[in-house]
């Protein structure tokens, strides 16, 4: 297997790391290509013996598999070289906003397209990719894709009518986090505990319960409920976050990002 990438900066090198260090393919069969040098010199810099190709082109005519990790204004050009490939390879998108039926639409050739989208913490391999299979992929297909993304992380199949609402959640979701981590930072500084304790406590807390509801399979609110003694501190602050909305302004919030998503 032959796996070339067109676009290596943040998420496109990620997926090169991650690939190398499952060991899912071996750097000499990884197929690079970017418009800036820099980026496929820092690649090179780890991994030595992977391949830089001089042209996207050139990626997709020596690749089995061709992951598009470009912004979205590039896919078009880029899937329509593709009619000029001797070699059709399978091809996955990371193209925000970039459906199936338009990277169908981009080019004559019966092209195989997988439509993705990982968060930004996949750059750390803590992400999570949300992906849907197009017309006439194969159950082989589906297998090298999920592990190609698992080692970005975690990897979920959705129907594509699904992406939106996924896009809202997963994809949007850290910022949402990372707004809340900075609100329980500003309050422990606030309580005296310097900059550094505060953010540290906070995101150590989040990872923790995040870990804590996936490992026990538990509802979100059994697990509360737990922290939850009566007359408690919790429960103050539980109060005091249900009359200032929170949980609203959060439903309301991955609402409009998916409605935003559609248009």
């Amino acid at each position: 297997m032959k796996i070339g990438i067109i676009g290596v900066g943040k998420m496109g090198g990620a997926m090169v790391r991650g690939m190398l260090k499952a060991n899912i393919v071996s750097d000499s069969h990884i197929y690079l290509y970017d418009h800036h040098q820099v980026n496929l010199e820092a690649i090179k810099t780890l991994y030595p013996n992977v391949n830089c190709c001089s042209s996207e082109s050139d990626v997709l005519e020596k690749s089995s598999v061709v992951i598009l990790a470009v912004k979205p204004y590039a896919i078009s050009k880029l899937v329509s070289l593709l009619d000029h490939c001797t070699n059709i390879p399978l091809v996955i998108s990371v193209a925000a906003g970039v459906s199936l039926g338009d990277l169908t639409s981009f080019c004559q050739s019966d092209v195989k397209f997988v439509r993705s989208m990982p968060n930004t913490p996949a750059s750390v391999g803590h992400g999570v990719v949300v992906y849907s299979m197009g017309q006439g992929t194969n159950i082989q297909d589906k297998f090298l894709v999920e592990n190609i993304f698992n080692t970005l992380g975690y990897a979920l199949e959705l129907p594509e009518e699904k992406i939106d609402a996924a896009m809202a959640i997963s994809g949007c979701g850290p910022a949402y986090m990372y707004v809340i981590l900075d609100a329980l930072s500003d309050a422990g500084v606030s309580l005296g505990l310097t900059r550094t304790e505060a953010l540290t406590l906070a995101a150590h807390t989040m990872e923790g319960s995040a870990y804590m509801q996936m490992q026990t399979g538990q509802h979100p609110m059994a697990l509360r409920d737990d922290v939850t003694s009566p007359g408690g501190v919790t429960i103050a602050a539980l109060n005091e976050l249900d009359a200032l909305g929170l949980r609203h302004a959060l439903i309301s919030a991955t609402r409009v990002a998916a409605l935003k998503g559609k248009s």
